[in-house]
């Protein structure tokens, strides 16, 4: 079922400024899972949460799309570097855990893809598998000079703990929101962290 505009955008601001830590596929399952390290805040006056490691469970994966390039990310004449889906998880990391931003992740309208779909480091095809819903994820190397952007097709998507315990959508969505409103409200738990400082008039 396609996820709906609203519960799209909230998982963005849930999203926004996680970093990616790695992206793996499971083709015994037909399963991408993401680990994300987020910024978010329990439901009261506590301190963030001792690991905020999170894993993304996208199910019946319908395709995964890849572009990665030895340039920079508006660099449009440059040659993807092709991988296969093995190599996923090792040219995630290869990037050393980079932000993602931007507040739309989930049925954007994306025109990097419009732009490299025709020219992708890897496109797999499952058949079988849902286009419902597409996640759009990206890695820019420390010097520029290295950008992966990453698309993924799915039916449904999960959210784990660091142990492996469940977290409902509405409750990851809530964190992430009560992270964001207490960054612009000041509150010094978000010192240091966010596009705007913790603790700023602006």
């Amino acid at each position: 079922m396609r996820i709906d505009d609203e519960t799209a955008a909230d998982m963005g601001v849930a999203l926004n400024e996680a970093t990616l830590l790695g992206v793996e596929y499971d083709p015994v399952h037909n399963i991408v899972g993401i680990t994300v390290s987020v910024l978010t805040l329990p439901d009261d006056r506590s301190a963030e949460p001792p690991d905020p490691r999170r894993q993304i469970i996208l199910t019946d994966i319908g395709r995964i799309a890849v572009a990665l390039r030895e340039a920079r990310w508006d660099d449009l004449s440059a040659k993807p570097v092709p991988i296969d889906v093995s190599d996923l998880l090792a040219t995630v990391q290869s990037f050393g855990g980079q932000a993602i931003y931007g507040w739309e992740f989930i049925n954007n309208r994306d025109q990097a893809f419009d732009h490299w779909k025709n020219a992708l480091s890897l496109d797999l095809m499952l058949p079988n598998g849902s286009l419902d819903n597409r996640l759009m994820l990206f890695q820019e190397g420390a010097t520029s000079e290295r950008h992966l952007d990453l698309w993924v097709w799915f039916a449904d998507l999960f959210i784990r703990d660091a142990m492996g315990n469940p977290i409902e959508m509405t409750e990851f969505i809530a964190g992430g929101k009560r992270w964001w409103d207490a960054l612009y409200a000041g509150d010094p738990r978000t010192q240091g962290h966010g596009i705007v400082p913790g603790g700023s008039d602006s």
